[in-house]
């Protein structure tokens, strides 16, 4: 998912709820990892230096940045900038451990062998060692809050401020093996020392039982949470760990996770990741996913970016980012499938009609196809959608009108061989069919449809809808307009910056008429005159299907590159000139679509259903 300044065809929208706090018993709970993600991998075989990626980063620019042991790789969503000894001056260890951004914006570079190097737009320089002060393998490079970088390595721990000269060699802390470091929430560092932790300062390394912080023996990796409570993982067990505190987790088993052993805390919960599972851990339960096919040996670090996706630097299977799925088609949840789908609305009882050539009805969990007519025709290719006053549902297609009755499809004679794209009932009854050729109408107490002889119900009309003042506006390839007290008005878009292709039509509480544009962008119209929201403010397309409102006061926008998920306020600030910019999402195949593609055209391309969904 982007920003829009820089979330259906069948599809159902997740939102994946997080819960603070870590206490109490917790339960296991199996989860189909696609369920809540959508998966992407890089190996050798896409780009990547080498498989074991040993740190990750994602700079202030964006930009992700990853150790591995065939050099350091900066990142950004498709293609990877690989430094190596063989094509970047002064640097000359290929196998990297450990990377780091600091406040000035450079990036720290720990290798294998004990090299320190320091990347910034003036080129590569190596940080240099104290005097009598051999650098080991460097585990862990951190800032803290007054600014200090601390350098972990097997032979002890050196500071050295971030705005000292690059000529300046750090000053040795602690002469022991040392292992990786940890920053809590208020920014301080600690690290694994002497096999044990210890809170780091410019000049000491202070044992944490000392300070009333005894955390368990054997830690192998420490995440901090914003709230100061800790995810502990050891040689034989997983916990939590809170003003000196360890409470227990989930057992370990020390022969398979020394290298494939992460920890992280974000977003209200902990992660921790091993061999081919991964586990999510909030209060009360822990959730376990089965990465089989993504991830075999575990890995060495866990990240969330800053849009909230979440990366694997793994221990042999290269780069995995995990998405959280914010759409599930309906084929995935119900299996088989549906093909492209053009309208889709809800019944009165709940269940979801589908049509896009063929007729589906979704109800819960379960996908059922429609397959029967009334009489000896073929089954019509349907595309439209209606439910009338009574709860009956209606279909339209390009061979006529029909409705529903017990799972059969029932034609309309009167309306026959008519391509029809749109049906609307007003509450009393009354009915409106938009065809390819034009708009009919027809009383609830007439037997007869009548054709309107307006020139611009002569149309093609895709869309029609009533306001709170009682008019019928209609959506046609060549303008929108209404009938209101026994005339016709045309809106004249001449002049106006959209499209005169109008496919969606909605009012909202104010008063103001919102018209959906297959070209011109979304167009609003109020007090006489017209605002304007196009690709010049974010939107991925001009080309809209669909108006949605939800109850969180949202639109959503079908487009032909994804759907835009945003604020009504913001599309009202863009269109009366308030600011340039909608901030909202976008919602594309990286979110679980099956293609970013909307279709439209026919009434409705998309509905809010009772309970919420999208």
């Amino acid at each position: 998912m982007r920003g829009l300044s820089g979330f259906v065809v069948g599809v159902l929208l997740v939102l994946i709820a997080y819960s603070p706090a870590f206490g109490g018993e917790r339960r296991i709970l199996e989860r189909d990892l696609k369920d809540d993600f959508l998966v992407a991998k890089w190996t050798t075989s896409q780009g990547l230096p080498q498989n074991t990626v040993t740190s990750i980063l994602q700079a202030k620019d964006g930009y992700i940045w990853l150790g591995t042991f065939g050099g350091l790789a900066r990142f950004d969503g498709v293609r990877f900038t690989v430094f190596d000894s063989t094509n970047t001056p002064g640097f000359n260890s290929n196998r990297v451990l450990s990377i780091e951004q600091d406040s000035l914006g450079r990036i720290w570079v720990g290798t294998d062998s004990g090299e320190v190097y320091l990347f910034s737009a003036g080129g590569v320089v190596e940080v240099g060692q104290a005097e009598g002060f051999r650098r080991g393998q460097v585990w862990g490079i951190k800032e803290d809050r007054s600014g200090t970088v601390f350098i972990s390595s097997r032979t002890g721990i050196e500071s050295i401020s971030v705005n000292a000269e690059t000529s300046h060699t750090p000053r040795v802390v602690a002469r022991a093996d040392s292992f990786n470091l940890f920053v809590d929430a208020n920014q301080r560092v600690w690290a694994k020392h002497a096999y044990r932790i210890a809170l780091l300062s410019a000049v000491a390394a202070t044992d944490s039982a000392s300070i009333g912080e005894e955390f368990p023996v054997s830690v192998f990796d420490v995440a901090f949470a914003q709230d100061g409570e800790a995810i502990v993982g050891t040689s034989t067990r997983l916990g939590s760990f809170r003003n000196g505190r360890f409470s227990d987790l989930l057992p370990l088993d020390p022969k398979i996770h020394r290298a494939g052993f992460a920890v992280a805390a974000f977003d209200g919960a902990f992660w921790f990741q091993q061999t081919n599972e991964s586990y999510r851990i909030t209060d009360g339960g822990l959730t376990r996913y089965d990465l089989s096919g993504s991830v075999a040996n575990g890995s060495r670090a866990i990240m969330q970016d800053a849009e909230g996706n979440i990366w694997l630097a793994t221990q042999t299977d290269g780069l995995v980012k995990l998405t959280r799925r914010r759409v599930r088609t309906i084929s995935e949840i119900a299996g088989g499938t549906t093909g492209g789908v053009y309208s889709v609305i809800e019944g009165p009882d709940g269940r979801v009609w589908l049509a896009g050539g063929r007729l589906f009805v979704f109800d819960r969990e379960k996908l059922s196809e429609v397959t029967r007519i009334r009489g000896s025709a073929a089954f019509p290719l349907v595309q439209s959608l209606a439910i009338d006053p009574a709860g009956k549902v209606w279909v339209g297609g390009q061979n006529g009108l029909f409705h529903i009755e017990g799972e059969v499809l029932v034609p309309d004679a009167r309306v026959a061989d008519l391509h029809v794209q749109a049906i609307f009932f007003e509450p009393d009854g009354s009915a409106w069919v938009g065809t390819e050729t034009g708009l009919l109408f027809k009383r609830r107490s007439d037997t007869e449809w009548t054709e309107s002889s307006e020139p611009m119900a002569k149309e093609s009309v895709h869309s029609i809808t009533q306001t709170s003042d009682g008019s019928v506006w209609i959506g046609t390839r060549r303008g929108a307009g209404r009938f209101i007290d026994g005339r016709f008005e045309e809106l004249s878009l001449k002049g106006s910056p959209g499209n005169e292709f109008i496919r969606d039509i909605f009012e909202d509480r104010t008063g103001a008429i919102w018209l959906a544009s297959y070209g011109g962008g979304l167009l609003r119209y109020a007090d006489g005159s017209f605002g304007y929201v196009g690709t010049k403010n974010g939107l991925p397309n001009n080309f809209l299907s669909r108006i949605l409102h939800d109850d969180n006061d949202r639109f959503w926008l079908l487009t032909n590159l994804g759907i835009v998920v945003a604020p009504r306020s913001e599309f009202i600030m863009v269109a009366t000139g308030q600011q340039q910019f909608v901030g909202g999402a976008i919602l594309g195949s990286a979110d679980g679509l099956s293609t970013s593609e909307g279709n439209g055209g026919h009434q409705p391309a998309g509905t809010i259903t009772s309970d919420g969904r999208a």
